[in-house]
């Protein structure tokens, strides 16, 4: 069986510190020699591409566009495929600050972050603050959604907006719209009506603009080479017992669709081009320990 990821030996995690983390993705800037194409150019999205054609970074500019539009910060989310048994690659984007990528993810709450839950129905922005994320919610997860919150809201996260697009590549792609007020009053939805046009321009084309830019063009993931969760060490291991997604996820409270989440994050992390390749990476690197 694994072992308990919260009692790992510090030299099992100090061999595996050449995966240096690297989970903020300011600058985010494009090579000189690559064009900022997405075809058509809406009204919104120009400050953005005008900094791409310029060589700057592009991260203030899309604070500026998120601000007009009436928010405080953007997280993007992208998986380059939502089939059950595909190996996918995990590309992140947001304009917060690192330490709240990194407490993020050294906290797996991927694993309840409610704007997940809340835009998994939907395909337009549907709001959400404190009281709709407790209420949408699992039951034994409440106290770890507590926390999320808690924290999220030291980062100016504390309602918004969140949507999944649906696009012909089959891929999985996650739009957030933070708001640092409290709650998703009338106030935020009489800007959402007013905006809700931009917004849903902003969340397409941005996605288009970072698939023909960044991931079609070869462009490795920003995750790629950051330091593994001990959450994802503990699902390597559990798959190099030959445990599907499905076995896994009741041993870990988790959806199998988080699990494979975790698994396809720590295959982009090492540059592993299956599960395979990515315990004998992880063994290798004595990480986990492959059972005889």
């Amino acid at each position: 069986m694994p072992s308990d990821s919260s009692k790992m030996a510090p030299s099992r995690i100090e061999k595996f510190q050449y995966f240096e983390r690297k989970m903020s993705i300011t600058p985010l800037e494009l090579d000189p020699s690559q064009r900022p194409d997405i075809g058509f150019r809406p009204t919104i999205m120009e400050p953005m591409l005008c900094a791409a054609e310029e060589g700057r970074d592009l991260v203030p500019a899309l604070r500026a566009i998120v601000s007009k539009l009436g928010f405080d910060s953007f997280m993007y989310g992208l998986s380059t495929t939502t089939l059950p048994r595909r190996d996918a690659l995990i590309y992140f984007f947001a304009t917060q600050p690192r330490e709240w990528s990194l407490r993020y993810e050294g906290k797996n709450y991927i694993e309840v972050d409610p704007r997940i839950a809340i835009a998994m129905r939907s395909s337009s922005p549907v709001p959400w603050d404190q009281e709709i994320a407790l209420a949408a919610g699992r039951p034994q997860h409440q106290q770890r959604l507590r926390d999320f919150l808690a924290d999220a809201a030291r980062f100016g996260i504390r309602s918004g907006v969140a949507w999944i697009l649906r696009n012909p590549h089959n891929h999985g792609v996650l739009v957030a719209l933070n708001s640092s007020r409290p709650v998703f009053d009338a106030h935020q939805q009489t800007i959402l009506a007013r905006n809700i046009g931009d917004i849903l321009t902003f969340g397409t084309y941005f996605h288009e603009f970072f698939m023909r830019n960044f991931v079609d063009t070869g462009i490795p993931s920003r995750l790629r080479g950051a330091a593994l969760s001990a959450r994802e060490v503990s699902v390597i291991e559990f798959v190099a017992c030959g445990l599907t997604a499905e076995d896994i996820a009741p041993k870990l409270g988790i959806s199998a669709r988080t699990v494979r989440f975790h698994m396809d994050s720590a295959r982009t992390k090492m540059g592993a081009l299956n599960r395979e390749e990515a315990v004998a990476i992880a063994a290798r690197a004595g990480l986990i320990n492959i059972p005889p």
